[in-house]
């Protein structure tokens, strides 16, 4: 049976379009009279029906006892089809804001670089700011990897700029970090009334700080400024200082900016003592 599978797997990968939904239900009823345990033998089937957009398949393995999976919403949020997700919802296995990926989260933060999910999940009641334990909230994850005009659609959204630990996700950007930065102060400002205490506040927050746990044993957090000068992003270093962050605010670490510059970037101490020079 593990042959079987491992066929129809195969012939999956190399044209999804020739298979028939009537060969999938033909083998899994074989390995199921044999074995009864199909619906978990055929999980990498329904994967890769995710990936490559095969609905029909997708219903019938769900209609078979198949369960879904965060590999599985990996594989769908990869094919980037919105009626795979749809038929997920119609399944009622899955709901919109379930937090069914990596570290609890829901998927809305991991389809954030594609506008046509992103548009579908919206219409379907996704909110962008449902935190996990550690507050992370969808928003987070498009700070941290889409591009900036998806950043403003997320807070268009409804995306809320005061949680989700937003500036230390921008700080571990590979590009438009300081783009994303203005977009949060601009966003903050409105929020807090221009009250720039409270924008000030957010800057210089320690990432999750109320919501500790013992994984930061060994990950201990960083105020966005000190993870920066940890990263070495000079330029970066000098505009959050521009904005209010504070090189004296310690860290998880119990450092500052100043400590963190002379045990990994001495280059940035002068930068930090006068960032406008």
């Amino acid at each position: 049976m593990a042959a079987r599978i491992r066929r129809l797997r195969n012939e999956l990968k190399a044209g999804p379009e020739n298979v028939t939904v009537e060969r999938v239900q033909e083998d899994f009823n074989k390995v199921d009279g044999l074995y009864g345990r199909a619906k978990l033998d055929f999980v990498p089937i329904l994967e890769i029906a995710a990936r490559t957009g095969r609905v029909d398949i997708i219903q019938t393995l769900l209609y078979n006892g198949c369960e879904l999976s965060a590999p599985i919403y990996q594989a769908a949020v990869n094919g980037g089809s919105t009626a795979v997700f749809e038929a997920f919802l119609q399944s009622g296995q899955w709901e919109i804001n379930y937090p069914c990926m990596k570290d609890d989260q829901p998927v809305l933060g991991f389809v954030c670089k594609d506008l046509t999910l992103t548009n579908w999940f919206f219409e379907n009641g996704a909110d962008p700011n449902i935190m996990n334990s550690k507050g992370v909230t969808p928003l987070s994850k498009a700070v941290g990897d889409a591009p900036s005009e998806m950043v403003e659609y997320f807070i268009q959204h409804g995306g809320l700029v005061d949680r989700g630990w937003l500036f230390n996700y921008a700080v571990r950007r590979d590009s438009e970090e300081i783009e994303v930065v203005d977009i949060l102060v601009r966003h903050l400002k409105i929020l807090k009334s221009e009250d720039m205490g409270e924008v000030v506040k957010c800057l210089n927050r320690v990432e999750y700080d109320g919501h500790f746990d013992d994984c930061h044993i060994y990950n201990r957090p960083f105020t966005p400024l000190n993870e920066a000068v940890a990263n070495g992003k000079e330029a970066l270093v000098r505009h959050l200082i521009s904005k209010g962050a504070d090189p004296n605010t310690p860290d998880g670490w119990n450092r500052n900016a100043l400590e963190w510059a002379e045990q990994l970037h001495p280059e940035l101490e002068d930068v930090i003592k006068n960032p406008l020079g």
